[in-house]
């Protein structure tokens, strides 16, 4: 399997506490959005690209949007969920939007070992990895019993972590500092 044949998803739903501001939408490198950042870095590498959300209307561009089914609970599961539960691909590819640095080389590492379990993470990051829809049930119980960790996910699955040399590729930019550090760095 390789990324031509999994869609991927970017994760641009959450609240930015600690930003202060909607993430998704600061600027970034040449693009209007860290949104479309991604979503144009990796238009190329997977079948198709999704972005996930809770409420489509905020951007102000055009993209495929899967928009949480749980709006007033704000959690990687019910985001997780969503998008297992609208996609018929058997295996998605996850990633935060606030993670420009990762490449697509993390993912064809990822994807090596998602046969034989039921999601593939980096040590680093789990919300950039590969996850099969077969867990769309055990996230819907979780849902249910107001379990909304992913660690929790984890202590219910097969999962895999895979280790990685370059942990500064998954850096994701919470705090306004961080995003200011990650624009210096750009080429």
């Amino acid at each position: 399997m390789s990324c031509k044949d999994i869609p991927l998803v970017i994760f641009a739903g959450g609240k930015s506490k600690r930003m202060g501001k909607n993430k998704a939408l600061l600027p970034f490198a040449s693009s209007p959005t860290l949104t479309q950042f991604q979503l144009q870095k990796f238009s190329t590498t997977f079948k198709k690209v999704y972005i996930s959300c809770k409420e489509k209307n905020i951007f102000d561009f055009e993209a495929n949007f899967i928009e949480d089914f749980y709006k007033d609970i704000s959690s990687p599961i019910v985001a997780l969920y969503s998008v297992l539960k609208s996609l018929d691909e058997k295996v998605v590819a996850i990633l935060s939007v606030d993670t420009p640095f990762v490449t697509k080389k993390i993912y064809e590492k990822l994807l090596y070992f998602i046969d034989s379990h039921e999601a593939v993470i980096p040590d680093y990051h789990p919300l950039c990895g590969v996850y099969k829809k077969d867990l769309t049930p055990i996230l819907e119980n979780m849902i249910k019993e107001d379990k909304h960790s992913l660690k929790e996910l984890f202590e219910r699955i097969n999962v895999k972590k895979v280790s990685f040399s370059d942990e500064k590729e998954f850096k994701n930019l919470n705090f306004y500092d961080e995003y200011e550090m990650a624009l210096k760095s750009l080429p």
